[in-house]
């Protein structure tokens, strides 16, 4: 490990430990360097960042956390081919993953919140049914699930959108718009994965439940049964809400990502619609809009920490304050409670 002053950071390089300012985070230990990161770590008065010798950098740019999530996504991209070509089926695999994934978002959920960021449009499918499956857990762990319903949680989330296995690449990746009978085999997708799982699987049913309900909506306007309220089961009514923040965040091969905020903002704007409230809730205090821990630039041109989240206005959180760039000799840190801040707002998110 060797220091160096910011100036003589280059990309590439890897983070040797975690870098906090005023005791806030400000980038992860393993973090790979990109220029907008030296960027972001221009704004703070650091001296020096610790990063990774040539040697270290072997073994670092590659944590555990990461293997497993490439592991994991290879699983799922497998499971899909063979259903794809109707070869024989891995569950032991699976549950594997699912064991592994769930072990490790209860130990360290805010570094598979990060992972869960790296998309790729080409093979969206596979990395969307993991991002879920992640999403879903934390779901499953601030709702105080026990292990067993963990468990089919997870597993409902990696295999919800297994049906898309049998939709041509032409539909599944077009970069326009679908044609309306494109857009019906497109859906049919929840009807098809469940009778993949019910044929192909000894899974318990309710797996095959999510995977049929996972687009019905809390007010009826859903498909392909028109379930409302709580008739939809508890667990397609969680995957439904997160399937939908990751397609948005997601590149698609027909549009760019949407900031993790609107995101948020756009599934708020649905509350009582199409998602259940009370998992839009708890929802938006441990996973969207802005997650505790988040780095923000306020319109004020502070820049800081979120710490708390208000339940009923998350998008007006508190933020713990660790530099004025307008006035970089004002004493820090500081709390900025943003309810009572009323003309003060959140400008962006500064990603890691």
């Amino acid at each position: 490990m060797r220091r160096l002053p910011i100036i003589h950071l280059e990309p590439g390089m890897i983070v040797a430990e975690d870098i906090l300012y005023h005791d806030c985070p400000v980038l992860l230990k393993n973090t790979q360097l990109t220029k907008k990161h030296i960027d972001k770590l221009s704004l703070f008065t650091i001296p020096e960042i610790p990063v990774c010798s040539d040697q270290d950098q072997i073994i670092s740019i590659l944590p555990k956390e990461l293997v497993l999530y490439k592991e994991a996504q290879e699983t799922v991209h497998a499971f899909f081919q063979n259903i794809k070509f109707n070869q024989p089926l891995n569950m032991g695999s699976v549950d594997q993953v699912v064991q592994d994934i769930t072990s490790s978002v209860y130990d360290d959920e805010h570094t598979f919140f990060q992972l869960s960021s790296l998309k790729n449009k080409d093979n969206y499918t596979y990395f969307h049914c993991l991002n879920v499956c992640i999403y879903a857990i934390i779901m499953a762990k601030h709702l105080h699930f026990s292990k067993e319903d963990t468990y089919l949680l997870s597993i409902s989330a990696l295999l919800h959108d297994i049906g898309k296995a049998h939709i041509p690449d032409g539909i599944l990746l077009k970069p326009a718009k679908l044609s309306p009978t494109e857009f019906l085999i497109m859906r049919n997708h929840t009807v098809e994965g469940s009778s993949i799982l019910k044929r192909h699987t000894t899974l318990p049913e309710v797996i095959s439940q999510v995977a049929l309900e996972h687009h019905e909506k809390w007010d009826g306007t859903g498909y392909p049964l028109k379930k409302k309220g709580t008739d939809i089961h508890l667990f397609s009514r969680i995957i439904g809400l997160v399937d939908t923040y990751d397609a948005l965040t997601s590149e698609r091969v027909y549009k760019p990502p949407e900031p993790q905020y609107k995101a948020g903002e756009y599934i708020l704007s649905l509350s009582g619609y199409a998602y259940d409230p009370e998992l839009v809730k708890v929802f938006l205090n441990h996973v969207a809009m802005y997650p505790i821990g988040a780095t923000v630039l306020l319109t004020s041109g502070e820049v800081g920490s979120v710490v708390s989240v208000p339940p009923d206005v998350p998008w007006r959180p508190k933020v713990k304050v660790i530099l004025h760039r307008n006035d970089p000799s004002r004493k820090t840190p500081y709390v900025v409670d943003l309810l009572y801040e009323r003309t003060t707002f959140i400008e962006k998110i500064i990603k890691d």
